[in-house]
């Protein structure tokens, strides 16, 4: 696997004329989206360690990750358009896993 693995520098072979939405990422990737934002800070970390669900319907995948986002546990929802069998667009949602004390019902994992 490409994120999980470690592998992220083979990910550019699974896209074409891609289009981010997501306000610190980049189309195509060049790699500029290290220089602004969060990626740009000294240390950050950006890292999945767990793939709960992937569902796909036509040309639409979501895939709900696990993992560390600026050093916080956080989750992950990205949601791809494919075409030709590459991925031509991105958007996604992160957000922090709050500590089991904070949590506002029992609806999440344990």
């Amino acid at each position: 696997m490409v994120v999980i693995g470690g592998r992220r520098d083979q990910a550019s072979r699974f896209r074409d004329k891609f289009h981010q939405h997501n306000c610190f990422g980049e189309d195509n990737k060049s790699g500029a989206q290290a220089t602004s934002g969060p990626f740009a800070k000294p240390g950050f970390v950006y890292k999945v360690t767990k793939v709960h669900r992937v569902l796909g319907e036509g040309n639409f995948v979501l895939v709900v990750n696990e993992g560390i986002f600026d050093d916080k546990p956080s989750i992950f929802y990205d949601f791809y358009r494919v075409e030709n069998a590459m991925i031509v667009e991105h958007w996604d949602v992160i957000e922090e896993i709050p500590p089991v004390d904070q949590w506002k019902n029992k609806n999440g994992k344990v």
